[in-house]
């Protein structure tokens, strides 16, 4: 079967658009460089963002982790004089 003109203009434009992709990437090499320094330097500032919002979260798991085993321990001592007392309500 033939294959569609729609596709075989699309394989075209593709094709030329990547060629003219790699042929500007290699006139203007520095200019590549530069801009691939900056997309880098971007993703650091990203994953140390979100390295410092971890943090927080990991601060905030931690003192309620501490509180409840505050709670659970002010409820067990509780259970404790309760039954002492002989009462199981």
């Amino acid at each position: 079967m033939a294959e569609s003109l729609f596709n075989r203009v699309r394989r075209l434009v593709s094709a030329s658009i990547g060629d003219l992709a790699d042929a500007m990437e290699k006139a203007g090499g520095t200019a590549v460089m530069r801009e691939a320094i900056r997309e880098v330097d971007r993703a650091i500032d990203d994953v140390r963002a979100e390295l410092s919002a971890v943090g927080t979260k990991r601060r905030q798991a931690e003192r309620h982790i501490k509180l409840t085993g505050q709670h659970l321990q002010q409820l067990t001592e509780k259970a404790q004089f309760a039954l002492g007392q002989e009462r199981d309500d």
